[in-house]
């Protein structure tokens, strides 16, 4: 009988991309999702990739149900992805940012938070259950907090900012916060 030749042993690795989000859900027995909370990636906005894909298919899923969608999108690139309509926010006012709420109740209107690259993150509603008031959640100290717990100031080289085309002003603006900061 013939004995194999001794084989390489290759680790493989998943090319699965897990996306986290968050979930609000009843206390009641069957713990049903109240609000979802998405952030959106670079996957969610890739003009035909499958994270594109996956991302707008849950998003009609829960559109289609009773349960609220908070979408947060801090990426300056990439297709438009919140259920809000490009072109009626582009008629409200120039943003760079978004934050988009569609409420299970209310699917006719969406409440946005659209947001210049200069302004302070915003202070949003986060809807809960039935009567429950929304709760405020203020975005700037929740990625503030996250930036700092993170170490993220350690490990972002601000020497080589990501090349992203600012309009003048903004560009003065983001010079000046860099300067300020001592980096």
């Amino acid at each position: 009988t013939a004995v194999s030749d001794p084989p390489w042993v290759v680790a493989v690795t998943s090319d699965e991309v897990v996306e986290s989000f968050v979930e609000i859900r009843a206390l009641t027995e069957n713990q049903q999702v109240v609000t979802t909370i998405e952030v959106l990636s670079p996957r969610n906005k890739t003009a035909g990739s499958e994270g594109r894909q996956l991302y707008r298919r849950k998003q009609r899923e829960v559109l289609a149900s009773s349960t609220h969608l908070l979408e947060i999108d801090l990426l300056r690139s990439g297709q438009h992805t919140v259920a809000a309509p490009r072109e009626a926010l582009l008629r409200r006012g120039p943003y760079h940012y978004l934050v988009n709420l569609s409420r299970g109740n209310q699917r006719h209107a969406c409440e946005v938070w659209g947001i210049p690259l200069a302004s302070r993150l915003p202070r949003i509603l986060v809807p809960l259950s039935g009567s429950d008031p929304d709760v405020t959640l203020d975005l700037q100290t929740v990625f503030r907090q996250v930036y700092e717990a993170g170490a993220f100031e350690r490990v972002t080289d601000y020497d080589q900012p990501p090349a992203v085309l600012l309009a003048k002003a903004d560009a003065q603006w983001a010079e000046e916060l860099l300067r300020g900061s001592g980096d």
